[in-house]
């Protein structure tokens, strides 16, 4: 963008008021909790830095397919194999576990809590721009079992709201596949996971909200 003063200079500064756009010379600085708030020759409201928008930020960042090629690549950065093999080993010893009936639904339930604990770690954690792999959840023995639970319930609970639409029509509606199942079925497939990564971003089943969810649906392939 140009300065609304000066057509030849780039504006980093834009008026969240106006909407007028400005160059460094042109808007008015001040300090205030430690920090310099740029603001509005005009109308004296505050500025906001153009460069640090969203938009702009998203603008410098690589694309998703110059990205793509790296993603194989992930599971095996810095101390990711230690990871993959640990917890090969740890899942091995589970799975020996789980071979004796009675400990069976108990040790998977745990088990699988601590594995989505983990994998919401690894949304959270490569969403934020981190290239390798998180370490695997501490395992708290005051809390273990809850925070097991509680990620068993946090990455299941989507799933069965993605899903119940399609499962309902077929159950109670049609009886047997057809054209709108399909379609919710898709449509099932889009909303889960970013769905699921807004539990991994807020931590709680709230978050959930189909508003936010959808309108972020929308927003992707224009990213």
């Amino acid at each position: 963008m140009k300065c609304q003063n000066h057509p030849g200079e780039e504006a980093p500064w834009r008026c969240v008021a106006c909407g007028r756009s400005f160059c460094a010379k042109c808007v008015k600085m001040f300090a205030a909790a430690g920090a310099s708030i740029a603001t509005c020759p005009v109308c004296g409201e505050r500025c906001e830095d153009v460069t640090q928008s969203e938009e702009a930020v998203v603008a410098r960042e690589p694309s998703f397919w110059h990205r793509l090629p790296g993603i194989f690549a992930y599971p095996v950065r810095k101390d990711g194999p230690i990871i993959l093999i640990a917890g090969a080993v740890f899942f091995a010893l589970v799975d020996l576990a789980a071979s004796w009936i009675i400990f069976r639904i108990i040790v998977w339930v745990f088990a699988g809590g601590y594995l989505f604990r983990y994998f919401l770690s690894v949304i959270y954690d490569s969403a934020m721009g981190s290239p390798t792999p998180p370490t695997w959840p501490e395992a708290d023995p005051s809390g273990f079992l809850g925070d097991c639970f509680s990620a068993l319930v946090r990455f299941l609970a989507p799933a069965l709201v993605s899903y119940a639409p399609a499962v309902g029509y077929l159950v109670f509606g049609s009886q047997a596949p057809d054209r709108t199942f399909a379609l919710l079925v898709i449509a099932g497939s889009l909303y889960y996971p970013m769905c699921l990564a807004a539990i991994a971003f807020f931590d709680q089943i709230t978050a959930m909200d189909p508003v936010p969810i959808i309108c972020s649906i929308f927003r992707v392939p224009f990213s």
